[in-house]
Parts: C-alpha cells; sequence; structure tokens
C-alpha cells in the first residue's frame, strides 16, 4: 500500500527525509508501517538514506525496515544512498547488510 496523502508523503516519510529521529521513533512505536510506501515506491528507508540520516536508519533497520523494496525506479535503499552520494549512509547499510539482514533478497535485487 501507499500513502494517499499529498504526493504520497505520510508522516512517517517526512520524518524519516528530515532526520527527525524522535518524532521518526514516536511514529512507529504508535503503529505506522515501517516499509508504507510512497506514490513513487519509496520507503521511509528510502527517504533517510538518500538524505543521510544515519541515526533514523539505524533505528528504522533495528525495528524491522526491509533493505530489499525498491523504488519506481528500481532502487533498494543502499543503491538510493549510492546513487545521492551519502557515504554514510552506504556505510550504515553495508554495515547492515553484514549482518545478514534480507542479504539474500538484497543481493537478488542488486544484480
Amino acid at each position: 500500500s501507499f500513502c494517499a496523502a499529498s504526493g504520497g508523503w505520510g508522516d512517517l516519510h517526512l520524518a524519516a527525509a528530515t532526520g527527525n529521529l524522535s518524532l521518526v521513533k514516536s511514529l512507529v512505536e504508535k503503529g505506522y508501517d515501517i516499509d508504507e510506501r510512497m506514490m513513487d515506491r519509496s520507503t521511509p528507508l528510502h527517504l533517510a538514506a538518500a538524505n543521510g540520516w544515519v541515526p533514523v536508519i539505524d533505528y528504522l533497520m533495528e525495528k524491522g525496515a526491509s533493505l530489499d523494496v525498491v523504488d519506481v525506479g528500481g532502487l533498494t535503499p543502499l543503491q538510493k544512498a549510492l546513487t545521492t552520494q551519502q557515504q554514510k549512509s552506504v556505510q550504515a547499510l553495508s554495515g547492515w547488510k553484514a549482518k545478514g539482514v534480507n542479504v539474500v533478497l538484497l543481493s537478488i535485487n542488486t544484480k
């Protein structure tokens, strides 16, 4: 499902895109869908990765965000971080990948 708000921007997407960790935590604790899609199929993790918000990335991953989801351009959050040249995001997501989080699905989507 995707967010029906204006442009697909939900509260969690906006909080992740702006690096507002306290709001991200509050929304997730209230039951917001951590992998909710925007109209371009981006998740909050895509947005945090594209903007270099490592604390938000780490929190979303701790709470079970998916590394293997792809946006409308076919990019995973890690690939989005690479295309936006967010080296800290790349390092953080690569660290989660190395821990074995969704490695099989991630490798399928990166081929």
